[in-house]
């Protein structure tokens, strides 16, 4: 059967609202759900973790408005920015997968259309945004036919039970209705072909989500050996910090010490500089002394001489009377 052929099966935008928004929810998750197997991201990525469970959640909350179960509008809100990366990244993927970026967009889509029937519940005018939830389930609805043709004749038949259930008057919220399997719309998946391919896609997701689990897992522990190294490099960066501070007192220290002996050198040359002139002083003293000591040996000289010169002189007087006596009677005469 062609994509053609399943896709003109499906119900169009004009008789989406022969059902109200929570059999319309019901309709669309289901249709999301078969092909969430579709999805997927290379698991090296840093937002595949993310992804993935945007992705997963987004289906969640589908089911759940349908289900009539109360949801908070914080997790409305994070898995719509969720689902968005995950459109996102499966558009920017290098190997593109055609597949995976209309199932995360059927995802987002879903998840949108559950954001805009509550804001329609709340309104007083509710008609205008239950326009804007048909025309996001319309939107995931096309993008999981895309993502996996095969699933369209499910649709069709999930939509022709929901008419046939009469759960309510658009644009209504209507009665909750289970959208698994278990409920009174049964299961996903009635080809066993399909079913088959589904087991199939899921057992990939699994292995996907365990080399992520693994991959994550070696994160963590090369996390862990970072974060060591890291605690390991501050202690050492701590330790130089302190031998830095360390060398730095002691520079001050001995930059100090040269200042010191700096000044004593200073006052070592100022004292060699007064000895050398109390040297020189006392040299030209003693040059003083020694002419001094020159004079007097030649005065003690001169002296002696004269004294040798008296004694001789005083030996020689007796002889001078003896003689003065013998020519005193010459000279009376």
């Amino acid at each position: 059967m062609s994509t053609a052929t399943l896709s003109a099966e499906l119900p169009t935008l004009d008789e989406l609202p022969l059902v109200p928004l929570r059999g319309l929810l019901a309709y669309v998750s289901r249709c999301v759900k078969r092909v969430e197997g579709r999805f997927s991201v290379d698991l090296d990525h840093p937002d595949a973790d993310r992804c993935l469970k945007g992705v997963e959640a987004a289906i969640r909350i589908a089911m759940d408005y349908a289900a009539g179960v109360r949801l908070e509008r914080r997790r409305i809100e994070e898995a719509e920015a969720d689902a968005c990366q995950a459109v996102v990244v499966a558009s920017e993927a290098a190997a593109w997968n055609q597949k995976a970026a209309f199932a995360a967009n059927a995802a987002y889509a879903a998840v949108h259309a559950v954001h805009l029937a509550l804001d329609a519940e709340d309104s007083e005018h509710p008609r205008v945004l239950a326009e804007q939830v048909l025309e996001a389930a319309a939107t995931a609805v096309d993008a999981a036919v895309a993502a996996d043709p095969t699933t369209g004749p499910s649709a069709a038949e999930d939509f022709k039970q929901l008419r046939r259930l009469e759960l309510g008057r658009y644009p209504e919220p209507g009665q909750a209705i289970e959208p698994r399997a278990h409920g009174p719309l049964g299961p996903l998946f009635r080809d066993r072909r399909q079913l088959a391919e589904i087991k199939e896609l899921f057992g990939q997701l699994g292995a996907w989500k365990a080399d992520l689990e693994r991959t994550k897992e070696s994160l963590a522990t090369e996390r862990a050996a970072f974060d060591d190294e890291r605690i390991v490099l501050k202690r050492r960066i701590a330790e130089l910090e302190g031998e830095r501070e360390t060398l730095a007192a002691e520079r001050a220290d001995f930059a100090r010490q040269a200042e010191s002996l700096e000044q004593a050198a200073a006052e070592v040359e100022a004292e060699r500089r007064g000895l050398a002139e109390t040297a020189s002083a006392l040299d030209a003293q003693r040059r003083e002394l020694q002419a001094a000591a020159d004079e007097m040996a030649l005065e003690r000289r001169e002296i002696e001489g004269l004294v040798e010169d008296l004694v001789q002189a005083i030996a020689r007087r007796p002889r001078l009377t003896e003689r003065l006596a013998e020519i005193e009677p010459a000279l009376e005469s």
